[in-house]
């Protein structure tokens, strides 16, 4: 009776592991099932060959190469601050020269030529017009007539109504036009405003 006993638990436990072996192994081959096809998509979006590095490199090189430029031309300027038109070329091309839609360099390169608060004024009102088109470069500025509203030219005061042209990286030109006023101090010419006044067309 005993031994028919013992017999009779044994069957058991070797069913109840036999039992677990099954749901294991089913749990296993439904994870893998799975995760097949993920590794089908990542494998079918490698190039050709399987190289991974000209997948991974090919925007970040094209990125490097604008933010270079975009760089050097910041660099370059060195406006003669005696001369109000020098500092308000070299400080719209510093605003229209951006290397994406975020890109702040220009910030900081107009620092020197600007009124603490037209810093201000630019970050409230931002430069929608200008940034929608990054990557940008400036192509030119034409220099209008006096704002006479806002008091005739003295040795201290400049304002013009100006339009600046830049493109995108189509090499579409783009006109936007401007209202500066600049004003002399112990360093030179510094722009106290440089308010947008219109709306920006394509030329060519």
């Amino acid at each position: 009776m005993k031994r028919s006993r013992t017999v009779t638990i044994a069957v058991l436990v070797v069913m109840l592991l036999l039992a677990a072996f099954i749901v294991t192994t089913s749990v296993l081959r439904s994870r893998e099932a799975q995760q097949q096809p993920v590794a089908q998509e990542s494998q079918q979006n490698l190039p050709a060959g399987g190289d991974t590095t000209t997948a991974a490199s090919a925007t970040p090189s094209v990125n490097s190469t604008v933010q270079a430029s975009v760089e050097k031309t910041h660099q370059k300027l060195d406006p003669d601050t005696s001369k109000a038109p020098e500092v308000v070329t070299a400080w719209m091309t510093a605003f229209t020269t951006r290397s994406s839609a975020d890109d702040t360099l220009w910030e900081d390169t107009v620092t020197p030529w600007s009124a603490d608060e037209l810093l201000g004024e630019l970050e409230e009102s931002g430069s929608q017009h200008i940034a929608a088109h990054a990557p940008t470069s400036f192509v030119e500025l034409k220099v209008g007539d006096p704002l006479t509203e806002w008091g005739r030219d003295t040795p201290i005061r400049w304002s013009r109504q100006v339009s600046v042209i830049f493109t995108d990286a189509k090499g579409q030109k783009y006109l936007a036009p401007y209202r500066v006023q600049a004003q002399r101090g112990d360093e030179g010419w510094i722009i106290t405003s440089a308010s947008y006044n219109g709306t920006t067309i394509t030329v060519k």
